[in-house]
């Protein structure tokens, strides 16, 4: 990615999926391991949310912030704020999640995207062609 001083980043690279992802509007990298479901460098597939009242509660989304983007599980925290919770269950020693639920004010939201899908690469033997535009 390319940011310009205006602050918007533009794609340095794009990678051809076919036709796998249609309806995509971005991809980016998901790295971490609070979503067990989606490998740590994989590739999710993103479509823009235009309208948030179209949230659909209990799918995987990725929200950018004021402060940061992350990739959870959405559900409804009532007027003032979404609940985003992490598929990676795992605690530590005294019970806590590792990975605990997180509200996130709905005026910090600068824009929502569906989780369409996930690439991962298990194996390479070589280079991988990127086609720049």
């Amino acid at each position: 990615m390319v940011a310009d001083n205006s602050g918007h980043i533009a794609p340095s690279e794009l990678i051809d999926a076919g036709d796998w992802f249609p309806e995509a509007t971005a991809a980016i990298r998901h790295y971490g391991d609070s979503m067990i479901e989606y490998p740590s460098g994989s590739i999710l597939a993103l479509k823009r949310v235009e309208d948030n009242r179209l949230i659909i509660w209990g799918r995987n989304y990725s929200i950018e912030t004021t402060e940061f983007r992350i990739t959870k599980r959405l559900q409804d925290g009532g007027e003032d704020y979404i609940l985003a919770y992490s598929s990676n269950e795992s605690t530590y020693s005294d019970g806590r999640l590792i990975h605990s639920p997180i509200r996130i004010p709905k005026e910090t939201i600068r824009h929502i995207d569906l989780v369409l899908g996930c690439v991962t690469k298990e194996y390479s033997n070589g280079p991988i062609k990127i086609i720049k535009q």
